[in-house]
């Protein structure tokens, strides 16, 4: 039979009934706190005489299966009731009274109720007596000043100073469980890590990647120091470091320490300590003044039943692992903070042998509790890395096949077009439709050659391409001192743009003086190249670049394209044409003035 919040009503009311001490006030606090199986109630002290003195008491009920601990034993409501009465500390709440119900198969926890609410409430500026999911929104959340942090974060760390002399590791501390009674921070929630209760799912998981190495209690002041310096809780395992940027130096070093610690090598003297501390624990002797620091380190580390069943040498070595309660008291921010010194106001606390016995039973079921989880955390952060090295494998693959398909593909597009060259030499040339830029007419290529009887020379090439203002430039100067008359040199463009192309041919020349294609006769010359535009990039030439040259000879045959382009091969050309058309003019002469003898 579950524990709801009937059971809870009746085993409150019964229990006023019993122990008149308190008076029932029917008075709920519904969901006042995280956890929704726990149940909260407003009772009232009362004196002797059954009148009420005033003080208000918090009863906090839950059930019975959140604890670790056999109820079963008559024995352990009273070495608990013993325990929690002795606890007495400047900051940490007292329990006033501890209760098992058999029947209701529930706990029962009474503490002081304080109206200032806890830390969080603080924080957020909200009632302690509201919902927790209505009262914590971030509307009104803002940080605490700098002296609020330093002081709170002091009583705090003296608190856990002191619990950890006993081997009790604070496992359940957050904003939510420390109340501020005038001005002083105290741990309310001391009880949960006795009674060997787990903590909640979503605060493990922000610390369970780093409690292999940190201690639980200074990984959980690190979230709560985080949540006062900022207004808003950690979500993830470390925080950002440009948040860590826009602290105060002296909480952003803190954080530091916490969240990113380095390994430290242990000295002869802590290792002395370390085997001093074990073999204490070996032999039974209660839990000696430095006992927190080898249950935590179980805790942390996977030794999951406690020192008693690890080794001299690993404990050694973990006791120098990382941060300390006692290092964090001595850093900037604590040290000058403004709190009473704590030897003036705790001289410690007193257990005898069974309150001791309860501690170290509770201790090793939390750290076997622990260990299980950063084993699961690991085995599935292994399995996560296995996962994304497998998906990084596949991915890697799917990019090898994809780089070797484009390497095909452009393989082939070059011995297509190296095909399509080598067709093309010697071949007769494929007819292209030319468009006059000035005048729109549209002219065909093997008609332009056919017509003249001219080898002639293409260029093919574009505005926007730096290396084509100079090769258009050169193809100006090989067309002058007559050498068009001995072959066409034909200018296409491929831009689309007649303005563009007419204003690129039109730009001066710095090295003439000239345009740098001669289209009239307007300065001093005469026109040597005809230009043309293109409308479509014209494949069967393979031009896959500008710019792009072709050689046609009289017969409209493809003698060289692209690279194999040379101009000393039009110079020869040209100066064997030349040589022809001067044989011809002096042969015609011969037989003008000399018919008999040509005869």
């Amino acid at each position: 039979m579950a524990f709801d919040a009937s059971h809870a009503v009746l085993m409150a009311a019964r229990y006023c009934k019993q122990y008149p001490l308190f008076q029932w006030r029917e008075e709920a606090l519904p969901e006042i706190g995280r956890r929704r199986d726990k149940f909260s109630f407003l009772v009232d002290l009362t004196n002797l005489r059954q009148e009420r003195g005033g003080d208000a008491m918090l009863m906090t009920l839950f059930p019975v299966g959140l604890s670790f601990l056999d109820f079963q034993k008559e024995s352990t409501l009273y070495k608990l009731k013993a325990l929690f009465v002795t606890i007495k500390h400047p900051y940490v709440l007292p329990i006033v009274d501890f209760y098992f119900s058999k029947e209701k198969k529930g706990l029962l926890v009474v503490q002081p109720f304080l109206p200032t609410g806890s830390l969080k409430d603080r924080i957020h500026r909200s009632c302690p007596t509201r919902p927790y999911r209505e009262k914590y929104r971030m509307y009104h959340a803002s940080p605490l000043p700098y002296r609020e942090i330093a002081r709170f974060g002091r009583q705090l760390l003296e608190a856990l100073q002191a619990l950890r002399s006993k081997g009790i590791m604070c496992e359940h501390l957050h904003a939510g469980n420390v109340v501020i009674d005038q001005g002083n921070a105290r741990i309310a929630d001391i009880y949960t890590p006795l009674l060997a209760m787990d903590r909640h799912k979503e605060q493990r998981e922000t610390t369970v990647g780093l409690e292999s190495r940190v201690d639980i209690d200074v990984l959980l002041f690190g979230h709560l120091l985080y949540e006062m310096a900022t207004g808003m809780e950690l979500f993830s395992t470390t925080p950002d470091e440009s948040v860590l940027d826009l602290m105060v130096d002296e909480i952003a070093d803190v954080l530091r320490a916490i969240f990113f610690p380095r390994r430290r090598q242990a000295t002869s003297s802590t290792r002395a300590i370390a085997e001093q501390l074990v073999e204490d624990e070996n032999d039974g002797d209660g839990v000696g003044s430095d006992s927190s620091d080898i249950a935590s380190r179980s805790s942390s580390s996977g030794d999951g039943s406690s020192s008693s069943s690890g080794t001299k040498g690993s404990e050694a070595q973990q006791v120098a692992f990382l941060t300390d309660v006692r290092e964090l008291l001595r850093m900037d921010l604590f040290i000058h903070a403004d709190v009473v010194p704590i030897e003036t106001l705790f001289a410690g606390f007193r257990f005898d042998s069974g309150m001791k016995a309860t501690v170290r039973h509770s201790i090793r079921i939390n750290a076997s509790r622990n260990y299980a989880h950063v084993v699961q955390h690991r085995d599935k952060e292994a399995l996560i890395r296995a996962r994304q090295r497998a998906e990084r494998r596949v991915l890697d693959e799917k990019e090898k096949h994809e780089r070797r398909a484009l390497e095909v593909k452009a393989s082939r597009a070059q011995l297509t077009r190296s095909a399509r060259k080598m067709s093309l030499l010697n071949q007769p040339a494929p007819d292209l439709e030319l468009v006059d830029l000035e005048r729109g007419d549209t002219h065909s290529l093997r008609a332009l050659v056919k017509r003249t009887k001219l080898p002639t020379i293409v260029l093919f090439y574009a505005t926007w391409s730096r290396a084509c203002v100079e090769e258009v430039e050169i193809f100006e100067a090989w067309s002058k001192n007559d050498h068009h008359k001995h072959a066409n040199f034909v200018l296409i463009n491929l831009d689309q743009n007649i303005g563009d192309t007419l204003a690129f041919l039109d730009q001066i020349n710095p090295k003439t003086g000239k345009p740098r294609v001669c289209r009239d006769f307007r300065h001093g010359d005469a026109p040597t190249v005809l230009h043309f535009g293109c409308a479509d990039v014209p494949e069967p030439y393979a031009v896959n670049h500008v710019p792009h040259k072709v050689v046609i000879d009289e017969q409209g045959v493809v003698r060289r394209t692209a690279e194999d382009f040379h101009w000393d091969d039009v110079a020869g050309m040209l100066q064997h044409r030349q040589e022809e058309m001067l044989a011809k003019e002096a042969h015609s002469t011969t037989t003008m003035l000399f018919p008999s003898l040509v005869s």
